[in-house]
């Protein structure tokens, strides 16, 4: 006669299987983030996991060229943000899914550049600001020189239509 003989799993069991379970889920979650990916780096895929995101833009054979990727070697990783950092012009790590985006990197390098700008403000940056962009509007805020580029021709040439159809119109009774 054969006997068989089942496993039993008491509560013990389960607790102990489930707790496995999720810590196991929590440390795979704390190691790895989703990232975006470019084309060059992931060709099948806008998605990467890794254990942080990198975005910059790389300035390589004299152009600019921005990556997106997952790193996984804290070696290769900068601090923070940074600039010329290795082949990098502008470069930004970050630890959270999918984080890195154009609008990141842009609000954390404006943030550098500004907290530089507050601890030596005679110091020049590479970005003018606003206010000097206004200054050069000079060449078309004269009143005159619209009227005289854009609401005259556009006066003739409709003029010149309404000459047309009225002619044609003429014509054809």
């Amino acid at each position: 006669m054969l006997i068989c003989h089942r496993p039993v799993f008491t509560l013990i069991h389960v607790a102990i299987l489930l707790i496995s379970l999720t810590t196991s889920a929590d440390i795979y979650a704390e190691e790895e983030v989703r990232c975006f990916c470019d084309k060059l780096t992931c060709p099948g895929s806008i998605v990467c996991t890794g254990k942080w995101c990198l975005i910059g833009v790389r300035g390589e054979g004299g152009q600019g060229r921005l990556d997106q990727f997952c790193g996984y070697d804290d070696a290769e990783r900068p601090e923070d943000c940074a600039q010329s950092w290795n082949k990098w012009t502008e470069v930004c790590a970050c630890t959270e899914n999918l984080c890195n985006t154009f609008a990141y990197l842009r609000a954390n390098i404006d943030r550098n550049n500004e907290e530089i700008a507050q601890e030596d403000p005679h110091r020049r940056t590479r970005v003018p600001k606003v206010a000097d962009f206004k200054s050069n509007r000079a060449w078309y805020q004269n009143h005159n020189q619209i009227v005289l580029l854009l609401i005259i021709p556009l006066a003739v040439g409709g003029f010149v239509v309404c000459l047309i159809f009225l002619n044609f119109h003429c014509k054809m009774s």
